[in-house]
């Protein structure tokens, strides 16, 4: 599945207009293995990742929200040298922490994996546009 993901991000072309302002909705975790993905299904576990424009973000989880911070996206170079996008974040737990990212399907579909910089065996998350 992680070959699968990679092979649809390296075909994408890198865009520094992604927007992430709005809200995204998880649909699936991807383990590197298919026996452990899970969903909102598997789990009973509703998840909305909300990004305002203002560099704040929000996490909810059915109906509570359960973290928030702020953000600033970046970029940064794998290790083929392509751009990857990131999103450096910071809230109570964490200071100053990295997600990777890319938007898909006309900007409705965002993937976190850290396979993006070249770290196999990561899996991966999937949120769709709200």
């Amino acid at each position: 599945m992680t070959f699968l993901l990679l092979m649809c991000f390296s075909c994408k072309k890198d865009s520094t207009q992604n927007n992430l302002t709005g809200q995204w909705v998880w649909t699936i975790q991807y383990a590197d293995n298919p026996a452990y993905n899970t969903t909102p299904q598997s789990t009973g576990i509703q998840e909305i990742l909300s990004f305002n424009e203002n560099g704040n973000y929000s996490l909810a989880q059915n109906g509570t929200i359960i973290n928030v911070g702020t953000y600033k996206l970046s970029t940064v170079k794998n290790n083929a040298g392509q751009n990857v996008s990131g999103i450096q974040y910071t809230n109570a737990r964490v200071t100053d922490s990295v997600a990777y990212y890319m938007l898909a399907n006309n900007n409705d579909s965002l993937f976190f994996t850290y396979d993006l910089i070249g770290t196999a065996g990561s899996g991966s998350r999937h949120y769709g546009k709200q």
